[in-house]
């Protein structure tokens, strides 16, 4: 989503809950680096202390009241008989000393600056750290504030913490092939402090913390890790949950098999809880390191029998490939060689076949060249006979008209004397 639709969703949050104007709301927002809770904050705690918000971000001041008379121009009522209470001051209406170091001049002297920056800079960045620590004293503390709130506090070390949702960490961890640890959270007391100095701050810890957790820290004061604290019945703080994240519930284990699923689709199993005793009290700083740092150990042989199981699966799958590749290719090797010796008898029939109508051919012709010479004298005899008996038939032929036309004529009757 583009930062003018986000900004765009949260102006419209803060004016349907609060019911200022556009202007008012985007003061309000700007003041608080466009964070709805803290603007929320900043809103009514103007309004607890009698004096708004508005007034200070313009720099403008109410007129002088020299009658005694209320905004409304009623003179206000008496107050009554007793001691006198002093109202306190309202955050938005006190004073704020500027946190900034001041800036110098190039030969090492401060520069004074001027009004407006000393009032600008100064005024908002104090105003701005106040409205967090009440808005996290109020609403909570939200998970991506955890870490720079323990830095604050604490110092260094920090661990590593997540700043993204539940369901975001818990899959971070499944990818990661980590476990997930979640501290949750109710309010600053001496308990927090050991659990923060003692366990939190230990260098093993920290170590393992870097190396096989994921570490997720919600305050119970608001939604999201309140109904995880009622869902896994963790009614007394702080108290540390290990997870395994799992894929689906069909994956949980042990004898419970109890699956958290939160959201709808992210499933962790929970391993291992540190509550206190008592509400208040604190936890045993030994014990918790050691169980943190046991079921570490644990995680990480556990991870290493998994790796060293699925290297010699896949060793396994290689040479069951190698075999199955290597029959593959002999068998084609004696399928190549039988069609080979297929093509050569086949050649060989069709060779022999063709042999025998050449060697009769030639057999024939071997024949005929020995009987060549009694032909042609026989054939000579032949050719004289047929002419001789040619010649004949002919004379015949012709004797024969001869005595067709000599009766002819003596068929003719003679002629009659007085013919003439």
């Amino acid at each position: 989503m583009a930062e003018g639709a986000v900004r765009e969703d949260c102006l419209n949050t803060l004016r349907e809950i609060t019911a200022v104007d556009e202007e008012a709301a985007i003061r309000l927002l700007e003041a608080t680096d466009w964070k709805v809770e803290e603007a929320l904050a900043l809103h009514f705690a103007g309004q607890a202390g009698g004096d708004g918000f508005e007034n200070h971000a313009t720099g403008s001041t109410a007129a002088p009241d020299p009658y005694g008379l209320g905004p409304t121009g009623v003179s206000p009522a008496p107050a009554p008989a007793g001691p006198s209470v002093q109202q306190t001051p309202s955050i938005a209406s006190s004073s704020m000393v500027s946190l900034a170091p001041s800036p110098r001049s190039a030969d090492g002297e401060e520069a004074s600056a001027s009004p407006a920056q000393s009032l600008g800079g100064g005024w908002f960045s104090s105003l701005g750290q106040t409205l967090t620590s009440l808005g996290q004293a109020v609403l909570g503390i939200a998970p991506q504030d955890f870490e720079a709130w323990f830095s604050a506090r604490y110092g260094d070390p920090t661990p590593p913490m997540s700043k993204d949702c539940f369901g975001d960490a818990n899959k971070q961890a499944l990818q990661g092939g980590r476990l997930l640890l979640i501290w949750f959270h109710q309010d600053e007391s001496n308990a927090t402090d050991k659990l923060c100095r003692e366990v939190l701050q230990n260098s093993l810890v920290c170590d393992h913390l870097s190396r096989s957790y994921i570490l997720w820290a919600g305050d119970v004061c608001r939604f999201e890790p309140g109904q995880i604290a009622r869902l896994l019945n963790v009614t007394t703080f702080p108290t540390l949950v290990v997870c395994q994240p799992l894929r689906s519930g069909f994956e949980a284990f042990g004898a419970e098999g109890f699956c958290l699923e939160w959201p709808l689709g992210s499933f962790a199993q929970p391993l291992l809880r540190l509550t206190p005793a008592q509400p208040g009290e604190a936890l045993n700083t030994d014990e918790v390191i050691a169980a943190l740092t046991g079921t570490a150990e644990d995680h990480n042989d556990a991870v290493r029998v998994r790796e060293e199981e699925v290297q010699r699966r896949d060793l396994q799958l290689a040479e069951e490939r190698r075999l199955r590749e290597e029959q593959d290719r002999e068998y084609e090797e004696a399928l190549l060689a039988d069609q080979l010796a297929e093509v050569a008898a086949l050649e060989q029939v069709h060779g022999t076949s063709a042999a025998q109508p050449e060697a009769a051919s030639s057999a024939a012709a071997d024949a005929g060249e020995a009987t060549g010479g009694d032909g042609a004298e026989e054939g000579e005899k032949k050719e004289d006979a047929a002419a001789a008996a040619a010649a004949r038939q002919e004379a015949e032929a012709e004797e024969q008209r001869r005595l067709a036309r000599g009766a002819a004529l003596l068929a003719l009757p003679e002629p009659s004397p007085g013919a003439g």
